[in-house]
């Protein structure tokens, strides 16, 4: 399966903001014929469109697209986790034996 099937709110919030994600075109399935191409690249089009991904144009790779990721709440993601591992018990800590 392509990875690009997989572009969802769980795949951007993965993504620190402005990450640049390659993603296939789907120019080399062989068993598309051109039609099928075209139409392969306007779903993928349309799923980084409802991402807020932003297309950046144009990519040095004819076979694939580059994408920026929008994700402004990267960080605050990553402070939230931090404080949850911070209270969770670190099975680890030996120190109070």
């Amino acid at each position: 399966m392509q990875s690009c099937a997989h572009i969802s709110d769980e795949m951007t919030q993965l993504f620190k903001d402005k990450s640049r994600v390659y993603v296939e075109t789907g120019d080399f399935l062989i068993a598309l014929n051109k039609e099928q191409r075209i139409g392969f690249r306007k779903l993928v089009l349309a799923k980084t469109v409802e991402q807020k991904w932003e297309n950046i144009a144009p990519s040095p790779y004819k076979h694939h697209f580059l994408f920026e990721v929008k994700n402004p709440n990267s960080g605050s993601q990553l402070e939230d986790q931090a404080a949850k591992d911070e209270e969770e018990e670190d099975l680890m800590d030996l120190s109070g034996l």
